[in-house]
C-alpha cells in the first residue's frame, strides 16, 4: 500500500488555523463563525448558549494542545485524565447539537491533530451529510481516503473542493499529488485517459503556483511536474527552473535546481551545457547525484539516441520540504 505522505503534509498543516480551508457555512446554532482558537472569551456574553459551550470546550482543548506540546511525558501521565473529560464534553455537546456542522468540523480536525484518523474521517462524513457543499470537509475527506488508498473517492472529493472553492491553492496541490501518487491506478483502471491524467496533473499544479506565486513548495512541484507526464514540453520546463532558481537562497536548494534544469537541457539535447551547470553543484549532499547525472550524460552522448533512462538511472533530489513548510 502506497501512502499520500506528500499529499498529507501540506494537508497536516492547515489543521487548526484553517488558512488553507475555506470558511464554514454558518448553522442554525451559530450567529457568527466561531474560530477554533478565539481569544475574545471575555466577550462570550454576546454568544449563544451553544456558542459558549463550544468556546469552553475549545479552550479547554487549547489548554491540553499547548500542555502536551510543552512536554509529551506529561502527556501520558497528568493529562490523560484531563483528555477524557475533553472527550466527554465533546460527545455531551455533538449529542445535544447534532446538526451543529461548524463545531463537527472543529472536532473532526482536533481528532486528526490527534492521530484519530478514522474518528476524524466519520466526522467529516457526518459534516457532508448535513452539508455537502463545504469545501473544507470534501479537502479532509479527500486526505483520508487518499493515504488509506481510496484515490477514486479522493479524486470525486477533491474535485468538488475544487468546483466549491476555485482559488484554493491547496486543493489543486493536492489533486496533483494525487494524480502522481496514484498515476498507475488511474491509467490501468480507466478512470482517466493519459490525455486526461496529465492535462489535469499539469493544470492543478500550475494552478496553485500561480494562486501563491510565493509559496515555494508550489513553485518547486510546479516546475517537478514535467517529469510526470508523458509528453512534457521541455523548452517550458526550462524556463520555469530558469525562474524559480534565482529565487532560492539556500544553497542545497539552489543546487538541487541546479540538477534539476541539467536534466531538463539533456532532455533537450543539450548536453555541453547541462555538464556546465554541474559544475555549479559542489554541496556534500548532491555530490552522488551530481555524478550519476553526469555518468548518465557521458554514457549516452549520441544525440540520435532518445535520452529516456532516467528513471532507471537517477533520482533527480526533490525540495527539502523542512525549508518552506510554515
Amino acid at each position: 500500500m502506497r501512502y499520500f505522505s506528500r499529499f498529507l503534509l501540506i494537508g497536516a498543516l492547515c489543521i487548526f488555523a484553517g488558512a488553507c480551508s475555506s470558511t464554514p457555512k454558518k448553522t442554525r446554532h451559530h450567529q457568527k463563525s466561531i474560530s477554533p482558537y478565539a481569544d475574545d472569551f471575555t466577550q462570550s456574553t454576546s454568544f449563544t448558549m451553544s456558542q459558549r459551550e463550544l468556546l469552553s470546550i475549545l479552550s479547554d482543548q487549547k489548554s491540553l494542545i499547548d500542555e502536551a506540546l510543552s512536554d509529551k511525558e506529561k502527556l501520558r501521565n497528568e493529562l490523560s485524565s484531563k483528555f477524557k473529560i475533553l472527550m466527554g464534553k465533546w460527545s455531551a455537546y455533538l449529542a445535544k447539537y447534532p446538526t451543529d456542522t461548524e463545531a463537527i468540523i472543529i472536532y473532526g480536525k482536533f481528532m486528526r491533530q490527534i492521530g484519530e484518523n478514522e474518528a476524524a474521517y466519520n466526522a467529516f462524513k457526518r459534516a457532508d451529510d448535513l452539508n455537502p457543499n463545504l469545501a473544507v470537509v470534501k479537502q479532509q475527506l479527500a486526505t483520508y481516503e487518499g493515504d488509506i488508498g481510496d484515490y477514486e473517492e479522493s479524486f470525486k472529493n477533491l474535485s468538488k473542493a475544487i468546483e466549491l472553492d476555485p482559488n484554493s491553492a491547496i486543493y489543486k496541490y493536492q489533486l496533483g499529488e494525487l494524480l502522481s501518487v496514484f498515476r498507475s491506478d488511474f491509467l490501468i483502471n480507466e478512470i482517466l485517459t493519459q490525455e486526461e491524467l496529465d492535462s489535469l496533473l499539469s493544470k492543478n499544479f500550475k494552478e496553485a503556483h500561480l494562486i501563491e506565486p510565493n509559496n515555494m513548495a508550489y513553485f518547486w512541484r510546479y516546475a517537478q511536474s514535467f517529469y510526470d507526464v508523458k509528453s512534457a514540453n521541455w523548452q517550458e520546463a526550462l524556463e520555469i527552473w530558469e525562474e524559480l532558481i534565482p529565487q532560492l537562497y539556500v544553497q542545497v536548494d539552489q543546487e538541487s535546481a541546479y540538477i534539476n534544469k541539467a536534466r531538463v537541457l539533456v532532455e533537450l539535447y543539450r548536453d555541453t551545457e547541462a555538464l556546465e551547470i554541474m559544475d555549479k553543484v559542489t554541496h556534500p549532499s548532491l555530490i552522488r547525484d551530481k555524478a550519476r547525472l553526469i555518468e548518465v550524460i557521458k554514457r549516452d552522448n549520441h544525440f540520435e539516441v532518445p535520452k529516456k533512462t532516467f528513471e532507471e538511472d537517477i533520482k533527480i533530489p526533490l525540495m527539502p520540504e523542512k525549508t518552506y513548510t510554515q
